[in-house]
């Protein structure tokens, strides 16, 4: 019981700490750029849209560790948001650091929780409180559509806008299409390597005790 209020009243903790980073985020983006900030573009970053998720599976998970309830979809979408920021934070860790002014994540505390904070509350969470059920590896794959989906969505929509979140998924910038591709490629062997290793960790639970005769 202890245990499930103190995953509660943490969940919900950074839940509104992450909460407020993305809206203290766009009100800066929005003071800052006035009439040429576009929301669809705010929206358009992976960043924002994974941490978005995870705060709704922590404040879904505060209220059902305080209910004492889960399920099978909870867990799925709670795997989805642990997935999707630990790539967030390998990424920006490794290509984007230095980038913040253009990422439009130059406030300090707002880019250390969106991309450090919350990343690492994400896979803490899954370690604490590792899903009852084991999710099979075919069937996590499924955490892979949102990615792939977001990666066509980006490039086509950047056809048409010229605009892209992120240099490296920029054609149009040095290295061109074969920079987007391997990078593409490079993230997609990411993503199924720590799909991977989120559905192994579910296979590790403890097996109930024999009852001695």
């Amino acid at each position: 019981m202890k245990k499930l209020m103190f995953i509660a009243t943490y969940r919900l903790l950074f839940a509104i700490l992450g909460l407020a980073a993305v809206i203290t985020q766009f009100a800066n983006s929005t003071n800052l750029l006035g009439d040429a900030f576009h929301p669809d573009n705010f929206f358009s970053f992976f960043t924002i849209e994974s941490n978005l998720l995870f705060i709704g599976v922590l404040f879904v998970g505060s209220y059902m560790a305080w209910k004492r309830k889960t399920s099978q979809t909870f867990e799925i979408f709670r795997g989805a948001a642990m997935i999707y920021m630990l790539i967030t934070g390998i990424i920006f860790s490794l290509f984007l650091t230095g980038l913040e002014e253009e990422l439009l994540t130059h406030v300090p505390w707002v880019n250390s929780t969106l991309h450090y904070v919350l990343p690492v509350i994400a896979v803490l969470d899954w370690i604490v409180d590792v899903p009852k059920k084991q999710i099979p590896f075919k069937k996590g794959l499924v955490w892979l559509i949102f990615p792939v989906a977001y990666l066509v969505y980006t490039l086509v929509r950047g056809n048409y806008t010229a605009w892209y979140p992120y240099p490296f998924l920029n054609p149009t910038l040095e290295g061109g299409w074969n920079r987007v591709i391997s990078m593409a490629i490079f993230i997609t062997f990411v993503f199924v390597f720590v799909v991977w290793l989120t559905t192994r960790s579910t296979s590790f639970q403890k097996l109930p005790k024999k009852a001695k005769h």
